[in-house]
């Protein structure tokens, strides 16, 4: 089982899934640090048998990283630590959350503004990761 998570300042978006299906979870607004992410994804990790976490990458702009990069290494560096178990792998995150939009409104959710968009960006997250394996 993979998890994956839309990382961000304001929300972060979690989907799980395997090659055959993948579903939106669920979206935290109410983190209020990285201790307290890593304690809940870890909880989610063991609650779900989850092997591979799976982080979406913003695109860098230019020769420096964003500080959002740094942000999500650290945390894919932290889960590695506390679930030495865990896999981590990392995908380009650009356009995510159109592409997440465009599913959304295509299968007619009303929830779309924040709730969910989160949740569905981490399902085109996944779908990209397996992509990205069966291509290797």
């Amino acid at each position: 089982m993979v998890l994956a998570v839309d990382y961000g300042k304001k929300r972060i978006g979690l989907a799980l899934g395997t090659r055959e299906s993948s579903i939106p979870l669920r979206v935290w607004t109410d983190v209020p640090d990285k201790k307290t992410l890593l304690q809940r994804i870890a909880h989610l990790c063991k609650q779900e048998e989850i092997n591979t976490v799976v982080f979406g990458l913003p695109r860098q702009v230019g020769p420096e990283p964003s500080l959002l990069v740094f942000e999500v290494n650290e945390l894919a560096n932290m889960l590695s630590k506390h679930l030495p178990g865990v896999k981590t792998a990392f995908v380009n995150e650009s356009f995510s959350s159109q592409e997440a939009g465009k599913v959304m409104k295509l299968s007619k959710s009303r929830r779309r503004k924040g709730s969910q968009l989160d949740s569905y960006a981490a399902v085109v997250l996944l779908e990209r990761y397996f992509t990205e394996q069966d291509q290797t």
